[in-house]
């Protein structure tokens, strides 16, 4: 046993940081978007850290805080991040300054949370990660967008919608006659909303990272 344990250690220590900052993040289920918005820095330094390009932040300590582990193994390794920590809710949650909404991939429920302010809130809002880029310039593969399916299009609201079984973001168009789907290409033909259009809500948060 003495062995095994010693053997852990070890690991733990042989890990880089970006190695168990990935580790931490799974664990806790968060992504690097949700991670940024509940410590409050940009996802480009995230990204940085995880992928290896930074070796240490100022901000090590909070984001120890936030995904519930244990900042000296964060920054340094040695022994198990939950040997002192087990995963706890992100702080922001705890206090009340931010809501936790299940991510949506496709039609499936991941285990990754996104944080959306307490202010802005409903229980009728979803979040969905998009599987692929769409025909709106912003709104990227991986990128999460919080839509609330009882709010009524305005036009030029972006939307999601699921044509085909390919969900994916536009702009709403009102028309007298007909409401219309769009994307920011004006040389693809406006989609007529119809009854094979899965309007799943209006987009009123995007998270993206660009880097």
């Amino acid at each position: 046993m003495y062995n095994i344990a010693i053997a852990i250690i070890n690991w733990g220590q042989k890990m880089s940081l970006s190695e168990r900052l990935k580790s931490a993040m799974k664990n806790s289920g968060f992504t690097q978007a949700s991670l940024a918005e509940a410590v409050g820095m940009a996802q480009s330094s995230v990204w940085k850290l995880v992928s290896g390009e930074a070796s240490s932040s100022r901000r090590l300590v909070d984001i120890a805080r936030v995904l519930g582990v244990d900042a000296e193994w964060l920054q340094h390794g040695g022994e198990s991040e939950t040997l002192k920590n087990k995963p706890l809710p992100p702080f922001e949650t705890m206090t009340g300054k931010y809501t936790e909404l299940a991510v949506i991939k496709g039609d499936k429920v991941t285990n990754n949370k996104f944080l959306i302010p307490t202010s802005i809130f409903k229980s009728s809002l979803k979040a969905y990660e998009i599987e692929s880029d769409t025909g709106i310039n912003e709104i990227t593969k991986g990128s999460i967008v919080v839509i609330d399916p009882k709010e009524l299009p305005s036009q030029n609201d972006l939307v999601l919608a699921e044509i085909n079984k390919n969900i994916s973001a536009y702009k709403y168009i009102k028309n007298a006659n007909n409401d219309y789907l769009s994307v920011d290409d004006s040389r693809i033909p406006l989609v007529t909303v119809g009854d094979s259009i899965n309007l799943l809500g209006v987009i009123i948060l995007l998270s993206k990272q660009y880097k």
